[in-house]
């Protein structure tokens, strides 16, 4: 292609598109950026495994009591925490020619189909023909359509599956029976297939399926055979050092393979990397709530934004108890408001009791281990280890435990020199965090004509003093924020807890004294009310749900000419459902019960039933 150009007179902002295809049962990852008006660079990778040689280490036959190291590699770093992989540091022809990038400036589907056929020809020894032109048009028309796209679901990040075989390590093994290959420290697994689901700026669940290791021998992949890791709780993805934290993210099985008693970790940051995508006044990287799923034939996905035809959630309702002309609480109400996520970090209700492994707390190039049996130290829940030097260890004492300086000194290297003990706590689902998220809303009140003031009798005209019920109950709009300062989430019993929720809000209201009610004059009045709350939310799937919660509301009025007779603060019951007709809408019903603090039979309800829907979609159903 012709060499690269740049206009200096326009830039536009830069485009980058990853992603994947199929060729004659390979699979190859691309990258394409426009970096200008002028300038564009395309390159092509393959990561290609060599599974013979893998599987052939795999053992068949159970091990003995000594646990050590099963799989595809036994080269363990210095620090005795993660091991290496084998992909990593094998050098190939094909590797090295992974390094090129094609740059040119004129993109265009003649030229950029023979660019690729030229690549794939060169590059990876495939041979020239009708085939692989056609894979090169369908690959220019991907690109193409994503670079047009006029982005009203911006990607913030693509999520990468780093590479198509994982490593698990040992927690613990406290089954009185089981001692073959999940019980070594580490073994090492291919991996069938990542469902990845996104809420509120988080990774709220991630299930990995890996091949059982003894099946990878057989070459059997039925999803059948297969050991399920997952999160314990949610993982934070809003913030741009979120991805650095994944090598402090463990995901779980157990009671691996069925087994009680035995627990199994692999590293998040093994297995996936987060490749954010920067813009202009960004700073939350929070995706849209979505699923996405890979495996090792696609393992490049990107995550967008939420549609910006969906940042503001727009509901209609009406108040049926306002149906009667007695009743001012608004024949239609129009509600506006946003749910913005701050803190996205999540911490568990319980300590898990495994923060503590083998494989993380010694060298295992230089120890063996070997689990006692009979050991019972005051807990069922704890499994008990002996530390044994390796014979090829024992004049290396540098780098250990306290315990261990000098004893690998010792002549015999079967003897034990420190005993480790594991617990094997069972997971406690629930987990909790502060400041989630914070609620702007806006609510309008379409009150009846003859309910739209509240009417003062003679006393009130004269003494100034207002109903706080009713002046509560008389909002015409109204406009503030909920912050939620502590919430709880059992996944287990599909509850959620918001335990203090906080907020403040000003709304507008008007009364008409005695003397004005044959003009139909009226003063308005500016008032604020700050509330905390509790919710209970009970939502199964994301088709239905209810929240039950009370509030306690203090209100203040910003008029120097009237006052509230008493201040003792409203309480509110209520009661939510809704049903979701579809994706982009759903009916709702709401039931208030609002009364005096002062006077508990002073009170008021309201029973709204209303509809949400996205109003900027087209009549076309596009967003």
């Amino acid at each position: 292609m012709a060499g690269a150009s740049v206009n200096a007179f326009a830039q536009t902002a830069q485009k980058r598109v990853l992603g994947t295809f199929y060729y004659l049962g390979k699979v190859y990852n691309y990258e394409f950026i426009k970096n200008d008006i002028n300038l564009y660079s395309f390159s092509i990778s393959s990561i290609t495994e060599d599974t013979k040689k893998v599987v052939s280490e795999q053992p068949d036959e159970a091990i003995s009591d000594t646990t050590g190291v099963a799989g595809f590699d036994t080269n363990i770093d210095s620090l005795g925490a993660t091991p290496t992989d084998t992909t990593e540091n094998t050098t190939t022809d094909t590797a090295k020619k992974d390094n090129s990038v094609s740059v040119f400036s004129d993109f265009n589907k003649d030229a950029f189909v023979a660019e690729f056929q030229n690549v794939m020809e060169s590059r990876y020894n495939v041979k020239r023909n009708n085939n692989l032109r056609d894979k090169g048009v369908e690959l220019f028309f991907s690109i193409s359509a994503k670079l047009e796209f006029i982005d009203d679901e911006p990607i913030t990040a693509n999520v990468i599956l780093k590479k198509d075989y994982v490593k698990s390590f040992l927690i613990a093994n406290s089954s009185p029976y089981y001692s073959s290959i999940l019980s070594k420290i580490i073994v090492d697994h291919y991996i069938s297939k990542v469902d990845v689901e996104t809420e509120d700026g988080a990774i709220k669940n991630i299930i990995v399926n890996v091949v059982y290791p003894w099946e990878v021998k057989k070459n059997v992949r039925s999803p059948r055979r297969v050991l399920e890791f997952k999160n314990t709780f949610p993982i934070s993805i809003s913030g741009k050092h979120d991805p650095e934290r994944f090598s402090k993210v463990n995901l779980y099985c157990f009671d691996c393979g069925g087994v009680r008693g035995l627990n199994r970790y692999i590293k998040l940051s093994d297995l996936l990397f987060l490749d954010l995508v920067l813009a202009n006044d960004k700073e939350d990287y929070s995706p849209a709530n979505s699923t996405i799923h890979l495996d090792p034939g696609n393992p490049i996905r990107e995550l967008k934004k939420e549609k910006r035809s969906k940042i503001l959630d727009i509901a209609a309702f009406s108040d049926f108890v306002g149906l009667d002309q007695e009743q001012p609480n608004g024949l239609i109400q129009i509600e506006a408001k946003r749910k913005i996520n701050i803190n996205t970090k999540y911490k568990p209700l319980k300590n898990l009791g495994i923060d503590q492994d083998i494989a993380s707390k010694y060298d295992l190039t230089r120890y063996d281990f070997k689990q006692i049996k009979d050991q019972k130290k005051g807990s069922e829940n704890m499994v008990a280890y002996e530390v044994i030097p390796k014979k090829t260890s024992l004049n290396r004492d540098a780098n250990q435990p306290d315990q261990l300086k000098g004893a690998a000194k010792s002549e015999k290297s079967n003897s034990a020199v420190d005993t480790v003990y594991i617990y094997t706590n069972e997971f406690k689902p629930g987990y909790y965090n502060f400041f989630a998220s914070v609620e702007p809303r806006l609510l309008f009140s379409k009150l009846d004509g003859n309910n739209k003031f509240i009417l003062l009798d003679q006393a009130q005209t004269d003494s100034k003093r207002l109903n706080p019920l009713k002046n509560f109950q008389y909002q015409l709009v109204s406009f503030g924020a909920t912050l939620n300062f502590l919430k709880f989430y059992y996944p287990q019993s599909k509850l959620t807890w918001n335990a203090i929720d906080v907020g403040t809000y000003w709304y507008h209201s008007r009364v008409q004294e005695i003397k004005d009610s044959t003009t139909n004059n009226s003063t308005p009045l500016n008032n604020g009310y700050v509330f905390v709350s509790s919710l209970v939310t009970f939502r199964p799937d994301s088709r239905w749900g209810v929240n039950l919660g009370a509030s306690y509301i203090l209100q203040k009025t910003f008029n120097n000419d009237y006052k509230f007779d008493h201040n003792k603060g409203l309480l509110q019951a209520n009661f939510d459902a809704f049903i979701k007709t579809n994706d982009d809408s759903k009916l709702f019903f709401r039931y208030r019960w609002i009364f005096d603090g002062h006077n508990f039979n002073n009170n008021f309800t309201q029973i709204q039933l209303g509809y949400s829907l996205n109003i900027f979609t087209g009549s076309n159903g596009k967003k």
